[in-house]
Protein backbone atom coordinates (compact mmCIF):
# COMPACT_ATOMS: atom_id res chain seq x y z
CA UNK A 1 0.00 0.00 0.00
CA UNK A 2 1.29 3.23 -0.24
CA UNK A 3 2.12 6.07 1.87
CA UNK A 4 -1.49 6.97 2.20
CA UNK A 5 -2.45 3.91 4.12
CA UNK A 6 0.55 1.70 4.75
CA UNK A 7 1.65 -1.05 6.01
CA UNK A 8 5.09 0.22 7.72
CA UNK A 9 7.84 -2.11 8.94
CA UNK A 10 7.68 -1.83 12.79
CA UNK A 11 3.72 -1.35 13.04
CA UNK A 12 1.23 -3.62 14.30
CA UNK A 13 -1.57 -4.89 12.73
CA UNK A 14 -4.03 -7.45 13.82
CA UNK A 15 -5.98 -9.77 10.56
CA UNK A 16 -8.71 -11.99 11.70
CA UNK A 17 -10.05 -14.38 8.70
CA UNK A 18 -13.68 -15.56 8.46
CA UNK A 19 -14.36 -18.43 6.22
CA UNK A 20 -18.07 -18.92 4.65
CA UNK A 21 -19.38 -22.04 5.83
CA UNK A 22 -19.28 -23.21 2.21
CA UNK A 23 -15.19 -22.75 2.21
CA UNK A 24 -14.66 -26.77 2.67
CA UNK A 25 -11.12 -27.47 1.48
CA UNK A 26 -11.52 -30.41 -1.68
CA UNK A 27 -8.65 -31.76 -2.55
CA UNK A 28 -7.58 -31.01 -6.52
CA UNK A 29 -9.77 -27.77 -5.96
CA UNK A 30 -8.58 -24.34 -5.96
CA UNK A 31 -10.33 -21.62 -4.25
CA UNK A 32 -9.99 -18.19 -4.53
CA UNK A 33 -11.34 -14.84 -2.23
CA UNK A 34 -10.59 -11.52 -1.88
CA UNK A 35 -9.43 -10.34 1.62
CA UNK A 36 -10.52 -6.85 3.23
CA UNK A 37 -8.49 -5.14 5.71
CA UNK A 38 -10.16 -2.89 8.03
CA UNK A 39 -8.31 -0.40 10.26
CA UNK A 40 -9.22 -1.51 14.70
CA UNK A 41 -6.01 -0.89 15.77
CA UNK A 42 -5.72 1.52 18.67
CA UNK A 43 -2.71 3.64 19.61
CA UNK A 44 -1.61 3.15 23.11
CA UNK A 45 -1.78 7.05 24.42
CA UNK A 46 0.89 6.01 26.45
CA UNK A 47 3.71 4.74 23.99
CA UNK A 48 6.73 6.04 24.06
CA UNK A 49 8.13 7.25 20.92
CA UNK A 50 11.88 8.29 19.13
CA UNK A 51 12.82 10.58 16.32
CA UNK A 52 12.43 8.36 12.91
CA UNK A 53 9.82 6.42 14.44
CA UNK A 54 6.48 5.59 12.58
CA UNK A 55 3.38 7.71 13.89
CA UNK A 56 1.46 6.23 15.05
CA UNK A 57 2.60 2.52 16.29
CA UNK A 58 0.21 0.47 15.36
CA UNK A 59 -2.13 1.18 12.79
CA UNK A 60 -1.98 3.36 9.44
CA UNK A 61 0.97 5.53 9.51
CA UNK A 62 0.07 9.00 9.57
CA UNK A 63 4.19 10.96 9.64
CA UNK A 64 7.59 10.41 10.81
CA UNK A 65 8.88 11.47 14.41
CA UNK A 66 11.25 14.12 14.01
CA UNK A 67 11.11 15.73 17.95
CA UNK A 68 9.78 14.06 20.80
CA UNK A 69 9.45 15.70 24.59
CA UNK A 70 8.48 14.25 27.54
CA UNK A 71 9.91 11.10 27.75
CA UNK A 72 8.82 10.52 24.27
CA UNK A 73 4.95 10.35 24.89
CA UNK A 74 4.62 14.03 22.99
CA UNK A 75 6.50 15.22 20.21
CA UNK A 76 5.56 16.22 16.59
CA UNK A 77 5.85 14.18 13.25
CA UNK A 78 6.07 15.20 9.72
CA UNK A 79 3.97 14.88 6.76
CA UNK A 80 5.14 11.65 4.60
CA UNK A 81 4.44 14.07 1.62
CA UNK A 82 5.22 17.54 0.53
CA UNK A 83 3.62 19.84 -1.82
CA UNK A 84 3.82 18.81 -5.63
CA UNK A 85 4.79 22.09 -6.87
CA UNK A 86 6.16 25.52 -5.26
CA UNK A 87 2.99 27.91 -3.76
CA UNK A 88 2.58 31.02 -2.91
CA UNK A 89 2.15 31.90 1.07
CA UNK A 90 -0.35 34.52 0.58
CA UNK A 91 -1.89 35.95 -2.83
CA UNK A 92 -1.36 39.73 -1.24
CA UNK A 93 2.15 40.72 -0.17
CA UNK A 94 1.73 44.09 1.29
CA UNK A 95 -0.51 43.02 4.55
CA UNK A 96 0.30 41.62 7.89
CA UNK A 97 -1.30 39.38 9.29
CA UNK A 98 -0.16 38.65 12.36
CA UNK A 99 1.42 34.95 12.34
CA UNK A 100 4.51 36.12 13.99
CA UNK A 101 5.71 33.10 15.86
CA UNK A 102 9.01 31.34 14.75
CA UNK A 103 8.30 28.35 17.07
CA UNK A 104 4.74 27.80 16.68
CA UNK A 105 3.11 26.96 13.68
CA UNK A 106 -0.29 25.71 15.06
CA UNK A 107 -0.75 29.49 16.72
CA UNK A 108 0.33 31.05 12.97
CA UNK A 109 -1.92 28.52 11.15
CA UNK A 110 -5.10 29.44 13.60
CA UNK A 111 -4.02 33.01 13.17
CA UNK A 112 -4.62 32.69 9.19
CA UNK A 113 -8.05 30.36 9.78
CA UNK A 114 -9.52 33.40 12.26
CA UNK A 115 -8.18 35.61 9.38
CA UNK A 116 -10.66 33.60 6.91
CA UNK A 117 -13.32 33.45 8.91
CA UNK A 118 -13.58 36.65 10.17
CA UNK A 119 -13.06 37.80 6.60
CA UNK A 120 -15.43 36.14 4.76
CA UNK A 121 -15.41 38.50 1.91
CA UNK A 122 -11.82 38.81 1.32
CA UNK A 123 -10.18 37.26 -1.73
CA UNK A 124 -6.85 36.57 -0.10
CA UNK A 125 -5.62 32.98 -0.81
CA UNK A 126 -3.47 31.34 1.62
CA UNK A 127 -2.29 27.86 -0.46
CA UNK A 128 0.71 27.10 1.56
CA UNK A 129 -1.72 27.49 4.54
CA UNK A 130 -4.27 25.12 2.74
CA UNK A 131 -2.42 22.62 1.52
CA UNK A 132 -1.21 21.48 5.14
CA UNK A 133 -5.05 22.19 6.50
CA UNK A 134 -6.55 19.91 3.58
CA UNK A 135 -4.96 16.68 5.39
CA UNK A 136 -6.75 17.36 8.63
CA UNK A 137 -7.27 19.83 11.91
CA UNK A 138 -4.54 18.32 13.15
CA UNK A 139 -1.95 19.35 10.37
CA UNK A 140 -0.15 22.63 10.37
CA UNK A 141 2.61 25.30 8.29
CA UNK A 142 4.91 24.71 10.36
CA UNK A 143 7.01 28.11 11.88
CA UNK A 144 10.45 28.58 10.84
CA UNK A 145 12.55 26.60 14.08
CA UNK A 146 10.42 23.81 14.11
CA UNK A 147 11.58 23.52 10.38
CA UNK A 148 14.65 24.10 11.49
CA UNK A 149 14.04 21.00 14.02
CA UNK A 150 14.21 19.10 10.73
CA UNK A 151 17.45 20.02 10.01
CA UNK A 152 19.56 17.69 12.70
CA UNK A 153 17.07 14.41 12.40
CA UNK A 154 16.38 14.53 8.20
CA UNK A 155 18.91 11.68 7.39
CA UNK A 156 17.03 8.98 10.28
CA UNK A 157 13.44 10.43 8.69
CA UNK A 158 14.74 9.88 5.14
CA UNK A 159 15.46 6.56 5.86
CA UNK A 160 12.11 6.01 7.89
CA UNK A 161 10.11 7.36 4.96
CA UNK A 162 12.09 5.37 2.34
CA UNK A 163 10.47 2.17 3.96
CA UNK A 164 6.78 3.51 2.89
CA UNK A 165 6.51 3.64 -1.24
CA UNK A 166 4.53 7.03 -2.01
CA UNK A 167 6.21 9.00 -0.01
CA UNK A 168 8.66 11.67 -0.62
CA UNK A 169 11.82 12.57 1.16
CA UNK A 170 12.85 15.92 2.86
CA UNK A 171 14.80 17.35 -0.07
CA UNK A 172 18.15 19.95 0.77
CA UNK A 173 17.55 21.26 -2.69
CA UNK A 174 14.33 22.29 -1.98
CA UNK A 175 13.48 25.99 0.29
CA UNK A 176 10.34 25.26 2.33
CA UNK A 177 8.01 27.97 3.37
CA UNK A 178 6.94 28.24 7.46
CA UNK A 179 4.10 30.05 8.38
CA UNK A 180 6.40 32.76 10.28
CA UNK A 181 6.15 36.64 9.14
CA UNK A 182 9.45 38.24 8.97
CA UNK A 183 8.27 41.89 9.41
CA UNK A 184 5.14 43.61 9.05
CA UNK A 185 3.52 43.34 5.28
CA UNK A 186 5.95 41.63 2.99
CA UNK A 187 8.66 39.18 3.94
CA UNK A 188 7.91 35.74 5.37
CA UNK A 189 10.40 33.11 6.95
CA UNK A 190 12.05 29.70 4.57
CA UNK A 191 14.35 27.42 5.48
CA UNK A 192 16.59 25.77 3.20
CA UNK A 193 16.97 22.12 4.79
CA UNK A 194 20.67 21.55 2.95
CA UNK A 195 21.91 23.66 6.01
CA UNK A 196 19.32 24.67 8.07
CA UNK A 197 19.32 28.40 7.93
CA UNK A 198 16.57 30.97 7.14
CA UNK A 199 15.69 33.19 4.52
CA UNK A 200 12.93 35.87 4.31
CA UNK A 201 10.94 36.46 1.02
CA UNK A 202 7.84 37.93 -0.45
CA UNK A 203 4.90 36.10 -0.04
CA UNK A 204 3.65 36.11 -3.19
CA UNK A 205 7.23 33.78 -4.02
CA UNK A 206 6.89 30.07 -4.43
CA UNK A 207 8.09 27.52 -2.51
CA UNK A 208 7.51 23.96 -1.33
CA UNK A 209 4.94 23.33 1.86
CA UNK A 210 5.99 20.65 4.42
CA UNK A 211 3.12 19.99 6.96
CA UNK A 212 3.59 18.90 10.42
CA UNK A 213 1.47 17.80 13.59
CA UNK A 214 1.78 17.43 17.53
CA UNK A 215 1.07 14.73 19.56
Amino acid sequence: MDGNGSYADGNEFSLSYTLPAQADLVPGKALRYKIKTVETATPDPNHLYAVSNYYPHVGRVQGVVFSVTNGGKNGKIVSLDQSPEGLIWSSVDDRDFGATSVNDGQANTNTIKAYKLNNPASTVTFPAFEWCIAKGAQWYLPARDELRELYTPKAAVNTALAGISGTTQLDDSVTYWSSSEFNKNNYVWNVLLLDGHGSAYLKSSKYYVRAISAF
